[in-house]
């Protein structure tokens, strides 16, 4: 460093405080003096000793803001230096606890993975065993690599707020040689090689790819983990007649079957590992304990295979009730052709049930895949939250569903009895055979189609949108709204009761048949058949209502506030009662119409031929009425 450098460095230390735009104005200030003095040939020892001394430029300086002005600075920095080690203070606590949560979770998979070496060695095939070794122990050094660099990233961004916290308390900036140290550093300075970590890192990620690829190509663990797959090579018959069966909490893909082909029970099983099946047996009721998978790794592919238990029931035997309980597990029940209860408690489940006799079916869990195909299914009671339940041609005689966050499809489903509530969710009833149906509908979006009730109420609350096309109901249909949303189209009913407040309704084809070219459709043809005259009786609370190409036998409607449109209708007799709302009718037909006013506004206009009466009693003065020219008026 030359000696104008050194002057300069020394003047800005003399200077630290100045404001940073002041302080930087007065060395540019004396950089240009002697640089300017230095082009007319003057030494360098010559020119500063004709200047001040860096101490006299900073008192002069000073002196010139004022008499307190370096008594004031020196106390505004000491107070931004104090908030900045408070502040440092805090940053460095919270490194220091997420430091410690990232270094928990990564010793934690180290002693997992530890667990899944000693665990290997159970494993008899020879190759599969040590590429399973070998590639666990890459594995965990891997790790142990990425602490060593996730440690000095922590310490390198510590350090750097522990020196203003340390600055703060000497009231000095001071170096620490403490603060350059890196353990990744160190041991490259200990072994005189340079990024010796880093190539460690690199090769410790090949032999992970090619033991891995190896490992699956062979089919094995690393294979068998991440496809879920557990070979059933052991079997126990169980004497006795068995009339129960409890699972407790497990991981355990569960299979539920009858054949022709024993005589005793047979529990059919196989693990990973090497590992016992704790079971028994009390008065018919057969037990069986927790089982679980073990978790090995961060990422899950070297996750212990699911357990795989297979209970199969001589066809002779009846079991009549089973309690499970499953956590990530899969369920699969087929072809139990007597009645029986099934109680299933599940969490990330998947459970599948084909053509079973089930008496009382109540499931309750969290995020369950439940897949059911043709059973027979006399009171089902289900209870869970996200996930998707599926049904596919069962007959339920009651069903009891409390949906929320899930998605809920019954399809080709008969039921005598529904009561169905989704909140948050999304439902498809698609050509359903309904006799009573309740169903609630909260912020979610419902689409049934092709259906058929005797009777139905609908409702839909908050914001949830809920679309009916070609539904058929025999009896009546009750369509409610607390704000929620209705898209009707092709509906056929002897009855429809509106009970809307607030919310958009939309109602086409009321009445109407599908199009032809639709005929070969089974579904479509049976909707088409059903003919038979429709009455509307609506009530309204600031709801906007809309009416298309409609035929109604009786329509009856009382709204208060709100809107309703009606638009290319028969209604063969109409009776409508407003209060401040807004009616807006087009090209209607029939035989009388009927008005009520009070207040709003009432527009009336037909461009076709109409045999219909118009009648309007009530407050005329506080209406806004416009009545076409060519509408036929009654007394």
């Amino acid at each position: 460093m030359g000696k104008m450098e050194e002057f300069l460095l020394e003047l800005e230390i003399e200077l630290q405080y100045l404001k940073p735009k002041d302080a930087n104005d007065v060395i540019k200030y004396y950089r240009d003096r002697i640089n300017i003095a230095l082009d007319y040939g003057e030494t360098i020892e010559h020119i500063l000793a004709k200047l001040p001394t860096p101490q006299k430029i900073a008192e002069e300086t000073y002196k010139s803001k004022g008499t307190d002005y370096l008594a004031l600075r020196k106390k505004q920095l000491r107070k931004k230096q104090i908030i900045n080690a408070i502040f440092s203070a805090i940053l460095l606590v919270m490194i220091f606890l997420a430091f410690l949560a990232i270094s928990f979770f990564l010793i934690t998979s180290i002693i997992r993975l530890f667990a899944l070496v000693i665990d290997a060695f159970t494993i008899e095939a020879l190759i599969d065993k040590g590429i399973l070794i070998l590639f666990t122990i890459c594995y965990i050094l891997l790790i142990v690599v990425a602490i060593i660099y996730i440690f000095d990233l922590f310490y390198m961004i510590s350090m750097y707020f522990l020196q203003n916290i340390l600055d703060a308390y000497y009231k000095e900036k001071k170096d620490y040689a403490f603060m350059d140290f890196t353990i990744s550093g160190t041991i490259e300075t200990k072994i005189n090689k340079k990024k010796f970590l880093g190539k460690i890192l690199i090769g410790l990620f090949v032999s992970l790819f090619i033991f891995g690829i190896g490992s699956y190509v062979t089919k094995g663990y690393i294979y068998r983990s991440m496809n879920n797959i557990t070979m059933a090579d052991q079997t126990i018959d169980v004497t006795g007649n068995i009339t129960e069966v409890t699972l407790n909490e497990s991981k355990v893909f569960l299979k539920i079957s009858q054949s022709e082909e024993i005589m005793r029970t047979q529990i059919r099983y196989g693990f990973e590992f090497a590992k016992e099946l704790k079971y028994e047996v009390k008065d018919g009721h057969l037990i069986i304990d927790k089982i679980m998978a073990n978790h090995y790794d961060i990422f899950g592919f070297l996750d212990e295979p699911i357990p795989l238990i297979e209970l199969v029931f001589p066809s002779s035997m009846s079991v009549y009730k089973f309690n499970l309980n499953l956590t990530h597990g899969i369920l699969d029940i087929v072809d139990l052709d007597y009645e029986f209860d099934l109680n299933i408690k599940g969490d990330d489940t998947t459970i599948a049930l084909t053509r079973n006799k089930i008496s009382n079916l109540d499931i309750d869990g969290y995020n369950l895949n439940v897949a059911n195909e043709e059973n027979q299914i006399a009171k089902a009671i289900i209870n869970f939250e996200t996930g998707r339940f599926y049904a596919l041609k069962d007959q339920y005689n009651e069903i009891v569903v409390e949906n929320s966050l899930a998605t809920l499809i019954l399809q080709e489903v008969s039921i005598e009895e529904a009561k169905i509530t989704c909140q948050s969710a999304q439902t498809a009833l698609d050509k359903v055979e309904i006799d009573q149906l309740t169903y609630r509908d909260l912020n979610s979006e419902s689409y049934l189609r092709d259906a058929k009730f005797t009777k139905a109420s609908i409702s839909a609350e908050g914001s949830s949108k809920i679309s009916l096309e070609r539904v058929v109901a025999t009896a009546e249909i009750t369509l409610k709204t607390i704000s929620g949303t209705f898209d009707v189209t092709h509906l056929k009913t002897k009855k429809l009761v509106g009970d809307f407040d607030r919310g958009t309704l939309g109602l086409y084809n009321l009445n109407q048949n599908t199009s032809e070219k639709d005929a070969n459709n089974p579904y479509l043809a049976s909707y088409n058949t059903y003919t038979i005259d429709m009455d509307i009786s609506i009530t309204s609370n600031n709801a906007t209502i809309q009416l298309g190409k409609v035929d109604i036998n009786q329509f009856e409607a009382s709204l208060e506030s709100g809107k309703l449109e009606i638009n290319t209708a028969y209604l063969k007799t109409a009776s409508i009662k407003e209060k401040n709302a807004a009616l807006d009718f087009a090209d209607l037909d029939g035989e009388t119409i009927k008005v009520d006013v009070d207040g709003g506004n009432f527009y009336y206009y037909n461009d076709i031929e109409s045999n219909i009466i118009l009648t309007i009693e009530g407050e005329l003065l506080k209406t806004n009425i416009s009545i076409g020219d060519n509408i036929k008026r009654g007394e």
